[in-house]
């Protein structure tokens, strides 16, 4: 034992010794071009008069490194760096300097008539890094424009961000979260010349005291800027201007984005401001957040147009404010404020058919219909977030108002005019905290939100009717989770109570007194306590996640319902096996009940548009559901390929059927206390790849659903089957940087079958083809082609072509001007079919005609 102390301490002086008579210089390795971190960099310290080599080491994930060095290598070493795919690089040792900084050039390698470029997409870990230099082309104006490209990313149209099939969870820009959901502010504006690399964080988990304890199938967005883009304003300003064929108007264009990143704080404030079609709501939608919120009674608007684009449909005139701030006010604290202020109003003009399968004969209904919708919103939201890996802190106030105004007036079978205004005002304050010491964890949560929908509908048609709700909610949500990890097992109880507390004032006058009661008051209160046991399981390649919450309910209700209490369990479970680092299979299981529907809990009637009243349950009901979903997610992130498919059956049963009947013109929703089953099959997949000899990408989306429904007809029971099937394929190259190209081929179709009384399929079409011609370094010349051919009625088919071209002229690199024209032929109505529940409705939409304008694009 001696011996062994003797030996230790020797060792320990000589180390010490040698730690002392040395120095260590560290580093730090990026991209030249767009600033990335570069791991895996060999770097080898060699003699300068005999080249042998005295020691190296290799840069970690971050492009960091360090080394030992002697005195003496300062006057007879040199430093040499080199990866695949950049220019080797030498660096002289220098006694008054211990740190460097190097930025490696991309290179193409010559080995054995093998061309070895810098990659499109490197692996660092769970994380992927995309070089969006590589997938740019030249019309490309935000970074939203370059995302669509990258195989694995799908940017879908309402601007919800997937990878690999999943929805990502955080959108950062340098690491930080400034936009907290509203990433559409960052994807339509930030401009791809001032990104170097898009990563995706894998299995992300954002709070850092749950890492490792807590699992994630999400990943995240992180924008990494190029240096040139940091510390200074960044701004980029659009202007335009012209004319329309339909209707006869001028058109307009403003845009102004002004970004600034820095380390400690991020600021993106923009006004953007059209009548071109271009809708500016998915900006500031919030895509990652999880709302509770009550829903609107009176539902009337203009019609949006499957398939086609919104802005061959949009008649607008729309108006966005917005500023994002973030603070780093010390070391794991933010704080962070949003303001965004939206006026859009919108014109649409449209004719319907709408067919209603009824058992004794169908009845049709047509209508011609203009409507004006005007939506002002604003929201607010302040927030600080404290994220530790010992603790976590985030507490956010929002407030949300919404004033909307819509006005219809409709023609044909029953002429009317409409008028509804439908203002919704909320404020919530969310609140967590975690606390860990050790392999313990301890969270607590509050939720609280109140909301208020005092909204009208007029009609006048034979006379008026009247329709006003004054619908209030107050919702709170407390919690407390007690969790504790080890040797991969996180087990944990989490407890919490629900209330929320109702209340719906509705009167509707001008319609018959047959029909029943039209004035009411009613409450609908609950508690809800519950409490969730937790399984969290990570061994080898698999995870497990099993939990069972288990709820107890007292409603309190107004009128003739009694008072009810309910208990519910809610088992579920999930199982992840990680085949391979590139492949791995998910199985779902879960028996979800459903808590009574409050929404649809009233006595009277609601008219909720001009033809449309809607009769409330009358009786205590719920509801359940049990589903089992298989998917494959495969990637192979050197070859730019992803792929991922999901099966899931779902059967679903209720204390009621949903029903509907014909009222003299009214249609009649009804709710009948009898027990109904339906069952659903739902297939989704995606599939992208990055085809080096095109020097493009190619995706493949597939979605199919199939529901099988019994629902009440003129009171008889009627078993029905909706099946829509939806493939999207497209494929984008370029040819030298002379040309590049971009084709999409969609495919629908829209099966319904009622037992033996009807059953019909429909198909729509639709080819995209867009082509971008460069000439020398300033002229562009880029052409668009839309061919539709939907099917209207069985074997009628409607075809139309849309073209569009625009020239655009770069004077430099920060000034460009074009000049567009759209909607080439002047096509002025699209037709299209599809069906609903026991019905179908056929429309004739009007779409912009052919406009013309010229812009200036400058950024600075």
């Amino acid at each position: 034992m001696k011996r062994l102390l003797l030996l230790l301490c020797m060792h320990i002086i000589f180390c010490l010794g040698y730690a002392y008579s040395q120095n260590t210089i560290t580093g730090h390795v990026s991209d030249k071009s767009d600033q990335t971190p570069l791991p895996n960099v060999l770097i080898v310290m060699k003699s300068k008069t005999t080249s042998s080599i005295i020691r190296y080491t290799q840069t970690g994930t971050e492009g960091e490194f360090s080394m030992p060095i002697k005195e003496t290598d300062y006057e007879n070493c040199l430093l040499h760096l080199s990866l695949l795919g950049y220019k080797p690089q030498t660096v002289e040792l220098k006694r008054n300097i211990s740190k460097f900084k190097v930025e490696m050039e991309a290179a193409v390698t010559q080995l054995k008539e093998v061309t070895v470029k810098a990659q499109k997409i490197r692996e660092q870990g769970d994380t992927l890094i995309y070089n969006v230099a590589s997938f740019k082309d030249v019309q490309d104006k935000t970074i939203g424009d370059v995302l669509q490209k990258m195989p694995g990313i799908d940017v879908a149209k309402s601007g919800e961000i997937t990878y690999n099939g999943t929805a990502i969870n955080k959108f950062y820009i340098e690491g930080r979260d400034l936009l907290e959901g509203k990433y559409g502010i960052a994807t339509n504006g930030i401009s791809p010349d001032d990104v170097g690399s898009v990563e995706i964080i894998e299995d992300h988990q954002p709070i850092r005291v749950l890492q490792g304890v807590s699992l994630s199938s999400q990943a995240a967005v992180n924008l990494r800027l190029k240096e040139k883009a940091k510390a200074k304003w960044i701004v980029n300003a659009l202007v335009a201007g012209g004319i329309s064929e339909q209707p006869q108007s001028g058109l307009w264009m403003a845009e102004l984005f002004l970004m600034r990143m820095k380390q400690r704080t991020q600021n993106i404030t923009l006004y953007k401001s059209n009548n071109i079609g271009k809708n500016l709501e998915k900006e500031v939608n919030n895509y990652t957040a999880k709302e509770n919120e009550i829903a609107d009674y009176i539902q009337i608007s203009g019609l949006r147009t499957p398939n086609l684009e919104e802005k061959r449909t949009l008649f607008s005139r729309s108006h966005l404010f917005s500023s994002s701030n973030l603070w780093a006010v010390k070391q794991d604290w933010e704080c962070r404020a949003q303001v965004n202020y939206l006026n859009q109003r919108n014109t649409g003009q449209t004719s319907a058919l709408t067919t209603y399968y009824l058992p004794e004969g169908d009845r049709l209904i047509t209508e011609d219909q203009q409507s004006v919708e005007h939506n002002h919103t604003l929201t607010a939201q302040v927030s600080i977030e404290g994220n530790k890996e010992t603790f976590y802190l985030q507490n956010s106030l929002k407030a949300d108002i919404q004033w909307n105004d819509v006005e219809l007036a409709t023609t044909g079978s029953l002429a009317n005019q409409q008028h509804a205004s439908l203002p919704n005002r909320k404020i919530s304050n969310n609140f967590k905290l975690i606390k860990r010491w050790g392999n313990h964890l301890i969270t607590f949560n509050s939720v609280n939100q109140w909301n208020t929908l005092p909204q009208n509908l007029t009609v006048i048609r034979n006379g008026t009717s009247k329709q006003t709700t004054d619908e209030h909610s107050f919702f709170s949500h407390e919690q407390v989770t007690y969790g504790f990890h080890f040797q991969g097992i996180t087990l944990s109880l989490e407890g919490g109570a629900k209330a929320q507390f109702r209340s719906l004032n509705s009167q509707l006058t001008g319609v018959p007194d047959s029909l029943g009661a039209n004035t009411q008051k009613w409450t609908t209160n609950y508690i809800q306590l519950y409490v969730t046991p937790k399984l969290e399981y990570k061994y080898s390649r698999v995870e497990l996640i099993l939990e069972s919450p288990i709820r107890y309910y007292r409603y309190l209700f107004s009128h003739q319902i009694k008072n009810e209490n309910d208990w519910m369990a809610s088992p579920s479970l999930r199982i992840k096996w990680n085949i391979s680092p590139y492949l791995y299979a998910i199985l779902r299981g879960q028996i979800t009940p459903k808590e009574c529907d409050l929404h649809s809990l009233y006595n009277g009637l609601i008219l909720t548009d001009y033809r449309t009243l809607t009769k409330g349950m009358d009786f205590y009901s719920t509801s359940e559901s049990k589903s089992l979903s298989t998917s494959l997610n495969f990637k192979q992130p050197l070859l730019g390929l992803f792929a991922n498919i999901m099966v899931m059956r779902s059967w679903n049963s209720q204390d009621y059927l949903s029903g509907q009947e014909f009222i003299g013109d009214y249609i009649l929703r009804t709710y009948r206390k009898t027990p109904s089953r339906s069952d659903t099959w739902t297939v989704f997949g995606t599939m992208s790849y990055n085809i080096d000899f095109l020097k493009g990408t190619a995706g493949l989306n597939v979605i199919f659903r199939k529901n099988n429904r019994t629902m009440l007809s003129e009171g008889i029971p009627t078993n029905y089957t909706q099946e829509n099937y939806n493939v999207t394929g497209r494929l984008n190259g370029r040819i030298g940087t002379v040309l590049n190209w971009q084709y999409r081929l969609n495919y629908g179709q829209n099966h319904l079958k009622i037992d033996d009384q009807f059953q019909q399929r429909l198909n729509q079409w639709e080819h995209a083809l867009s082509l971008t011609a460069s000439f020398g370094k300033r002229w562009n010349l880029q052409g668009t082609g839309e061919y539709y051919r939907n099917e209207i009625a069985k074997k009628q088919f409607k075809d139309m072509i849309l073209a569009d071209g625009k020239l655009s002229y770069n004077l430099n690199s920060r000034l460009e001007l074009s000049a567009t024209v759209s909607n080439l032929f002047n096509r002025k109505n699209y037709a299209y079919t599809i069906y609903n529940d026991l019905s179908s409705a056929g429309y004739t939409r009007m779409i912009r005609g052919r406009e013309f304008f010229v812009s200036i694009y400058l950024k600075k």
